[in-house]
């Protein structure tokens, strides 16, 4: 991913950022999880203990910080087509990095009540939750009227005038710069076209990690309101947090089909390893 010279650098670290989470989950949290079930079946309840709360709270922190990565790509998005030339200027690696340490910081410290009271921490997300779809939902309604707008610009000035050349050379040099717009406008639609791919690929990626979510976030807040209850959902509990981590594993695999770039890195990185071996 990083290795992508098609991508400008914040937004390579953006995605950088969100596989890193999706790695943590896979390589931190879920092992630990695992451990923690099989200190239940062995009946080692402290080691139960000490692990599911360890793999629930990182979950919790990588999983806040996923959103608030995706909803940073798609600010992200909407500035790289709102501020053209000048995006390179204003979004630079610096405050993208200063950015994400930020982002994280919210993540922990969002994440911190589990340990005391758990009902404060589900409203810590909901307050989240609320914001970062609002912010993502509107982001990209901006962006896919600007996207449409380029492309009507470019579709109804596809036509240049061929009669009348020989007038003057004020109508030579106007038909001159009429057929270098022309020119230009290929590589315009081509650029619209990435655009509304990559919007889309995002969108859906927002739209997986609410599916995923969701299910855990509502078993949490009834195990939360209705706590003489928590066994009856217990259950349910455990199926929604592995839908909640399965997210992690959907992601990369969802890119490395809708993304040509990132499928193609995918397979080199596979066949030079498979090349060392």
């Amino acid at each position: 991913m990083w290795k992508n010279s098609q991508l400008h650098n914040p937004s390579k670290v953006l995605l950088t950022n969100l596989a890193l989470t999706d790695f943590g989950v896979g390589f931190m949290v879920q092992p630990i999880l695992v451990v923690g079930h099989f200190g239940a079946i062995s009946g080692n309840v402290r080691l139960y203990c000490i692990a599911s709360l360890a793999s629930i709270t990182m979950a919790s922190v990588l999983g806040t910080v996923s959103l608030i990565t995706l909803t940073a790509i798609s600010i992200d998005r909407l500035l790289a087509l709102a501020l053209r030339f000048r995006y390179r200027a204003v979004v630079t690696v610096r405050r993208t990095v200063k950015i994400l340490v930020f982002l994280w910081v919210i993540s922990i410290v969002s994440s911190s009540p589990l340990f005391t009271h758990p009902r404060s921490f589900i409203y810590c997300m909901l307050l989240l939750l609320v914001p970062c779809l609002t912010a993502t939902t509107c982001a990209y309604a901006k962006l896919l009227h600007l996207i449409h707008r380029h492309r009507c610009t470019v579709e109804t000035n596809v036509q240049v005038p061929g009669q009348g050349i020989h007038v003057s050379r004020h109508a030579q040099h106007s038909q001159a710069s009429q057929l270098t717009q022309v020119n230009q406008r290929p590589a315009e639609a081509t650029t619209i076209a990435k655009y509304r791919s990559s919007t889309r690929t995002v969108i859906y990626l927002m739209l997986l990690m609410i599916i995923c979510y969701t299910p855990y976030l509502i078993i949490n807040v009834l195990m939360t309101v209705d706590r003489r209850s928590g066994d009856r959902f217990k259950p349910a509990f455990h199926i929604t947090l592995s839908i909640f981590l399965l997210n992690s594993l959907a992601n990369p695999v969802f890119c490395c089909c809708k993304m040509k770039n990132m499928r193609e890195a995918t397979l080199n990185l596979f066949s030079k390893l498979r090349g060392n071996a």
